[in-house]
């Protein structure tokens, strides 16, 4: 229902979203995303849908794994189409980190077919597969942490910079 009226209201109000009592109310929904685009506003309710059916997914379709990861699967692989095309954010770097998480997640969902009961492999294939998906999980932290660093380091740079102007 959320994602519905996120998009409802991103499509009624497109034209109001910078003005700023609607930054004041509603700009957490679309904060670093570029304004001057409806179909890149719209990333909100695409996500925010996406995290309904993965929830939904979770609690009805309990008996098959493989269904539960093949759905998940294309619905990264789409939002990934929409993240290529569109690129949502006002900055590059945000763009091309959300691709890599996404592709992250890909990766994630493959190697997760390997714990379901569709696939009859050995407790010592498992394990490894375990091991790989830890791994790469502690890869994608790292690389993020570091993309937030240099994010960071580079905004004092431009605030240093700028003072070091005006004086």
């Amino acid at each position: 229902m959320l994602p519905g009226l996120v998009f409802l209201g991103f499509n009624e109000n497109f034209t109001k979203l910078k003005n700023k009592n609607a930054k004041q109310l509603f700009g957490a929904f679309y904060s670093n995303l570029d304004t001057n685009c409806i179909s890149k506003v719209n990333f909100t309710a695409l996500f925010l849908a996406r995290r309904l059916i993965y929830a939904l997914n979770l609690v009805l379709l309990t008996e098959s794994e493989l269904f539960q990861i093949l759905l998940q699967i294309l619905m990264s692989l789409g939002l990934l189409c929409y993240l290529i095309t569109v690129m949502p954010y006002e900055k590059m770097i945000d763009n091309y980190l959300e691709i890599f998480n996404e592709s992250c997640i890909i990766i994630l969902f493959y190697s997760s077919i390997g714990f379901s009961r569709a696939i009859s492999i050995t407790g010592e294939t498992r394990e490894l597969i375990g091991f790989f998906c830890i791994g790469f999980l502690c890869l994608i932290i790292a690389f993020n942490f570091l993309a937030f660093i240099i994010s960071l380091c580079l905004a004092i740079k431009l605030r240093i910079n700028k003072r070091i102007a005006m004086q």
